[in-house]
């Protein structure tokens, strides 16, 4: 994506609360085991935020960095264990995925 675009999430994440998680995971936390998440377009975090406070450790990341400041702040006021990450995935590059974004 393009910083422009970046721009226009982070206009769009600008002063808002993370919101409810989706009512499937809500659903289904009971049944998924504690330990390490991964919530990739988090957003503001509404999904990484009921797995942490279900007691995981969550990595959020998203391409707004608006959006991952706001979870920071919600994480660090919560007490909860989330590490945000901003990150293009477009263009990211893994340790397991050594090629050369295109």
């Amino acid at each position: 994506m393009s910083e422009p675009r970046r721009a226009e999430w982070d206009e769009r994440h600008r002063d808002k609360p993370a919101g409810e998680a989706e009512p499937f995971l809500t659903a289904m936390l009971a049944r998924i085991p504690r330990g390490d998440a991964l919530d990739v377009a988090a957003g503001r975090g509404r999904n990484a935020l009921a797995l942490a406070r279900a007691g995981m450790r969550v990595v959020a990341v998203d391409f707004s960095s608006e959006a991952m400041r706001l979870l920071a702040a919600t994480a660090r006021a919560a007490r909860v264990a989330i590490w945000p990450v901003v990150a293009n995935l477009d263009s990211f590059i893994s340790r397991m995925n050594l090629s050369t974004p295109s």
